[in-house]
């Protein structure tokens, strides 16, 4: 019984309809409210949703751009420092050029000893442990050509021990980082 009340109601509201869209008036209005309605779906959602697409394609592509110019500055940034890195493969090359450094001081190399690569980045770092004898100004001499020298290097600790009463001269142990561009 409902749903026959239900189809009946239905079938009134369609006749209540049509005679309303008999006025031209209304007729114009229905038709206007249908084609805007059509217009949202099939134009505006489409739209929004492809500005919505370009906005985020913008938004990622201008990121991208800010992030290639932040790598450039680094890349620029690091053009000076490019020299001052060790770019042969082992751990010769940085024991000979520290004995290279201090041959032509007058201070001792008693003991030198690197230890393999440690990654740090895209580079690599190489600790060194040195023991050096001599007098104070021969040892002040060494740290100051050690720290001026073209390569980068990172003075981690220096302790120096006085000499004895015996006559021997003082010593200094030295604990450096070594820059690497390969292992």
């Amino acid at each position: 019984m409902e749903q026959v009340r239900k189809q009946s109601d239905w079938r009134n509201d369609l006749r209540q309809l049509s005679r309303s869209l008999r006025d031209p008036l209304r007729m114009r209005l229905a038709i206007a409210l249908v084609t805007l309605f059509l217009m949202c779906l099939v134009v505006y959602d489409p739209l929004q949703n492809h500005i919505r697409d370009t906005q985020r394609e913008t938004t990622l592509l201008r990121d991208q751009g800010e992030l290639r110019q932040e790598v450039e500055l680094l890349q620029t940034a690091l053009k000076p420092l490019e020299s001052a890195i060790v770019e042969e493969p082992g751990n010769d090359v940085v024991n000979s050029q520290l004995i290279e450094l201090f041959r032509d001081l007058p201070v001792e190399i008693q003991h030198l000893n690197a230890d393999p690569p440690q990654r740090l980045g895209t580079l690599y770092t190489v600790r060194v442990a040195i023991d050096l004898a001599g007098t104070y100004a021969e040892l002040s001499q060494a740290v100051f050509q050690l720290e001026s020298q073209p390569q980068l290097v990172r003075v981690e600790t220096i302790h120096i021990q006085p000499n004895n009463r015996g006559g021997d001269r003082p010593q200094m142990q030295l604990s450096l980082r070594v820059l690497k561009e390969q292992a």
